[in-house]
């Protein structure tokens, strides 16, 4: 069974790039996430899944429950990984294969790091909102 035009993103959203000093990780991945439900037109209560590339400059015990927390949403499922560049797609995976076996309906997926100031890395904030295109059936209920 082809997923293709079955899962769509739904909204992006992103902060300010370069330099943020006194802005940490958690609260940068909050605002992307907000930009993103805002441009999805969906309202945080719908989400059910928050998937986070964890930050390189600060690992972060349990970071996924706190951007979560920090965000007002209780998931029924989520995680965090870093597979370096990879880690976006793989994300964006995990949420649609969530979203496909009834795990979750809607799923945030985002990304947030601010390097310490004065380094070569810069602040790279992005946020997406995965749920199933309008067309397609729903998922199997496994509720």
């Amino acid at each position: 069974m082809s997923l293709s035009g079955r899962y769509v993103i739904a909204g992006i959203g992103h902060t300010a790039f370069g330099k943020l000093p006194g802005h940490d990780t958690v609260s940068l991945n909050v605002e992307a996430c907000r930009h993103a439900l805002d441009d999805a037109g969906v309202d945080k209560s719908l989400v059910d899944a928050v998937f986070v590339k964890v930050p390189t400059s600060a690992h972060q015990f349990m970071y996924g429950q706190k951007v979560a927390e920090a965000l007002g949403i209780t998931p029924r499922m989520g995680g965090c990984w870093d597979q370096g560049g990879a880690a976006n797609i793989t994300l964006l995976s995990f949420a649609i294969m969530a979203i496909e076996a009834g795990q979750c309906d809607v799923a945030l997926v985002c990304y947030a790091d601010n390097p310490a100031p004065g380094t070569a890395r810069c602040t790279a904030v992005r946020a997406a909102t995965m749920r199933p295109t309008a067309g397609s059936p729903p998922p199997p209920a496994t509720r």
